[in-house]
């Protein structure tokens, strides 16, 4: 008999659910699965009735009181109805949604459909997942209108891991991640234009006006062909997003609020403030440890948060707090023993003479 464990394994290899930290949670495959069943008509099969209902009638076999033949019997005819329903149902178009975007290729109609978003005209489509998360109809919309959206959380790599990113539809009208990394020719070809927005406040390294281009907060002075400054940060800080309103109150006064749903390399959550340093970078700043009775309060630290990967790699990714420095060691009281000379040996005496008999 198959155990609970062994059901769970399977729906994590077949990719139902995902592991994140203690918890399991259904993915976008599951959810696909129960509306095509629920469309199909084949809802006995989600329904816990279903279930009780043959650990009832196990129970009767192992006890004698119904045949082995007459329970499969019953699970064939089971199984035969329901794939005959699944291979005869339709799923109506009433049930997905249209983008309230124009195809971005003929203008046409885009319309979910059990896989894609696909033109009702053209051939243009997107498909429904990406890296293992599911688009919804708005940001589909938000991506066709200024071919940029995010960032955006709950991807994950092929090894499984969770990963933030912003996604681009190119010119060949693929979607590609940002990741926040430095575009140096795309910057040089097409130099970001920061006339229409409204600065967020003045940079920490040069004074100038920090603006949000892509998936970053920028400094004016670090994009284009004439570069004199380095100031970065993600709009996405270890899967925390930085809303622009935090920005502004950090460029405006040197601290955020407090976040709380940063997440370290490990999977674990932490809080922690985002602060301006002294070398104009953005840093965590931790809330300081709580003191015990007859303890000296602790300074609050600041850990440095990384500029943005030249390369792959998420925004502005952060090291884990400093530990507090380790006290000094106690002498121990030696008890050292007064050094006793080693005072010469008498040298040995003499062997003594046999004494022998006078002749």
């Amino acid at each position: 008999m198959t155990t609970r464990a062994a059901v769970i394994e399977g729906l994590i290899q077949e990719k139902y659910v995902q592991r994140e930290g203690r918890e399991l949670k259904p993915t976008w495959k599951a959810f696909r699965l129960l509306l095509a069943l629920h469309h199909f008509g084949v809802t006995e099969i989600t329904s816990p009735e279903l279930t009780g209902d043959w650990e009832h009638k196990l129970k009767l076999m192992e006890s004698g009181k119904l045949q082995r033949e007459v329970f499969m019997d019953h699970i064939e005819q089971v199984t035969r109805d329901l794939v005959e329903r699944i291979k005869n149902g339709e799923i109506p178009d009433e049930v997905y949604a249209i983008v309230e975007a124009p195809c971005p290729k003929c203008g046409g109609v885009v319309q979910e459909n059990y896989r894609k978003f696909q033109c009702q005209k053209c051939e243009f489509s997107l498909y429904k997942v990406s890296a293992g998360r599911e688009w919804s109809p708005e940001e589909v919309a938000e991506l066709i209108t200024k071919r940029f959206v995010g960032p955006l959380t709950g991807f994950r790599s092929r090894m499984g891991k969770p990963f933030s990113a912003g996604i681009r539809l190119n010119n060949e009208l693929k979607i590609e991640f940002d990741f926040g990394q430095i575009r140096l020719e795309e910057e040089l070809a097409n130099p970001p234009d920061f006339t229409t927005q409204e600065s967020l406040g003045p940079c920490p390294r040069c004074k100038s006006n920090v603006f949000e281009y892509g998936t970053v907060y920028v400094c004016e002075k670090a994009v284009g062909a004439e570069r004199s400054c380095e100031f970065r940060s993600g709009k996405m800080i270890l899967q925390q997003p930085i809303e622009r309103a935090q920005m502004q109150k950090l460029l405006a006064t040197g601290r955020t609020d407090l976040f709380t749903r940063f997440i370290s390399k490990k999977g674990r959550p932490f809080k922690a403030y985002l602060a301006k340093t002294a070398e104009g970078k953005v840093g965590f700043e931790f809330e300081p440890r709580k003191v015990k009775v007859g303890e000296p309060a602790p300074a609050a630290a600041t850990k440095t948060a990384a500029a943005p990967k030249s390369r792959r790699g998420a925004a502005a990714p952060a090291t884990a707090p400093a530990a507090p420095a380790a006290p000094p060691a106690k002498r121990s009281k030696a008890t050292t023993k007064p050094t006793r000379s080693a005072a010469p040996k008498a040298a040995p005496k003499a062997a003594a003479k046999p004494k022998g008999k006078a002749a």
